[in-house]
C-alpha cells in the first residue's frame, strides 16, 4: 500500500493540473502568432491521466510507484505554470523559447504516461469490480432474454387480438354498407312508385279524354254530300284522336317502366336484407361466402317484373359475379 503522505501530495498536484485553463495553454491574444498548439496531444495525455487519477483508488499502488507517478507528475505540473506564465517580453526569442518548452513538455508527458498508464487498467478494475459488473451484466442479459420471450408471447397474442378485431370490422363494414344500400333501393323505389303513379294519372287522363272525344265525335257525325267536307271533318277528328290515343299510349309505358324499375328496386333491397339476415345467423365463413354469391346474383341479373319483358344476354351479370366469387377468399385457407 502507498504511504498515506505520497497518496495525499499525488491528489494534491493532480487537482494543481486540472485547475489550468486547457485553452488557455494552447494559445492567447498576446502572444500572437506565438503558439503552443503543436504540443496540444501532450497536453491532452498529461490532463488524461490526472482526471483518471483523481477518481481512482491509487492508496493500493505500491509505495515505490506512487513515488515515481508523483514525481512524474511535479515534473509536469512545473512546466505546465512555466508555459502558463509565458510571456513575449520576458524572452529574447520567443519562437526558440516555445519550442524549448514543447520539447520539455513532451519528455515529462512520456515520463508521466510510462509511469502512469500500466497502473491505471488496475486501478480501473479495483474501483469498478469489473467481477461484479460480469455478473450484474450476465444477469441483465437473462432479464432482457425473459423481457423479450414474454414480449413476444404477448405480441402474439395481441395480434391473434388485432386480426379478430379487423375481421369483425370487416363483418361490421359489410352489414352497415348493405343497410345503407337497402335503405337507398328501398327509398329509390318509393320515389319511382310516387312518379309512377302520377303517370298512371295521366295515362287514365288520356284514356278518358281519348273515350270522350271518340263518343262526342261520333254523335256530331253530320250526312253531308259534298266528298271533300266529309274527308276534312272525317281527318281532324282522326288527328286529334291520334294525338290522344299516342298520349295515352306514351303514358301508359312511361309507368310501366317506372313500376318496372321500382319492383327492380324493391327486389334488391329485399335481396340486401335477406343477405343481412343470413350473414348474421351464419356460423362459419362458408356460409357466407355462399349467401353473398347468392345475393350477388339475384341483385345483378336481369329482373322479369311482369311490367316490361327482360331482355339482354346476362353477360354483364356473368362478369359481376365473376369477380365478386374472385375476391371472396377460400374458406379453408
Amino acid at each position: 500500500m502507498a504511504n498515506q503522505n505520497n497518496v495525499s501530495q499525488l491528489q494534491k498536484w493532480v487537482s494543481d493540473i486540472l485547475s489550468f485553463d486547457r485553452k488557455r495553454l494552447l494559445k492567447r491574444n498576446e502572444w500572437g502568432t506565438i503558439t503552443f498548439e503543436k504540443g496540444e496531444k501532450d497536453f491532452q495525455r498529461i490532463f488524461d491521466i490526472a482526471d483518471y487519477l483523481r477518481v481512482l483508488p491509487v492508496d493500493v499502488l505500491t509505495d515505490q510507484t506512487a513515488t515515481q507517478i508523483l514525481q512524474a507528475m511535479q515534473q509536469c505540473h512545473t512546466y505546465i505554470q512555466q508555459i502558463e506564465q509565458f510571456n513575449l517580453e520576458n524572452s529574447g526569442n520567443p519562437a526558440s523559447s516555445r519550442d524549448q518548452y514543447l520539447t520539455q513538455l513532451q519528455s515529462v508527458a512520456d515520463n508521466l504516461f510510462t509511469h502512469a498508464s500500466p497502473w491505471i487498467p488496475f486501478l480501473a478494475y479495483q474501483k469498478g469490480d469489473v467481477s461484479k459488473n460480469i455478473s450484474d451484466l450476465n444477469s441483465s442479459v437473462s432479464r432482457a432474454a425473459s423481457l423479450i420471450g414474454e414480449a413476444q408471447k404477448e405480441i402474439a397474442e395481441k395480434r391473434k387480438e388485432i386480426d379478430g378485431i379487423i375481421v369483425q370490422a370487416r363483418e361490421a363494414s359489410v352489414s352497415a354498407g348493405a343497410a345503407v344500400f337497402t335503405d337507398d333501393f328501398a327509398k329509390q323505389a318509393g320515389i319511382l312508385e310516387g312518379h309512377a303513379l302520377k303517370w298512371l294519372r295521366a295515362t287514365a287522363v288520356f284514356g278518358a279524354a281519348t273515350l270522350i272525344a271518340a263518343v262526342v265525335f261520333f254523335l256530331l257525325i253530320k250526312s253531308s254530300t259534298e266528298g271533300l267536307e266529309v274527308v276534312q271533318r272525317v281527318t281532324s277528328k282522326v288527328v286529334i284522336l291520334g294525338v290522344l290515343l299516342t298520349g295515352t299510349i306514351w303514358c301508359g309505358r312511361i309507368y310501366k317502366a317506372l313500376m318496372h324499375q321500382a319492383s327492380v328496386y324493391r327486389f334488391k333491397a329485399l335481396g340486401l336484407q335477406t343477405f343481412r339476415a343470413f350473414s348474421a345467423g351464419a356460423s362459419d365463413a362458408q356460409t357466407k361466402d355462399a349467401v353473398l354469391l347468392e345475393t350477388t346474383r339475384a341483385i345483378f341479373s336481369v329482373q322479369d317484373s311482369g311490367y316490361i319483358e327482360a331482355s339482354g344476354s346476362g353477360d354483364s351479370e356473368t362478369k359481376i359475379v365473376e369477380i365478386v366469387k374472385s375476391s371472396i377468399p377460400q374458406s379453408g385457407a
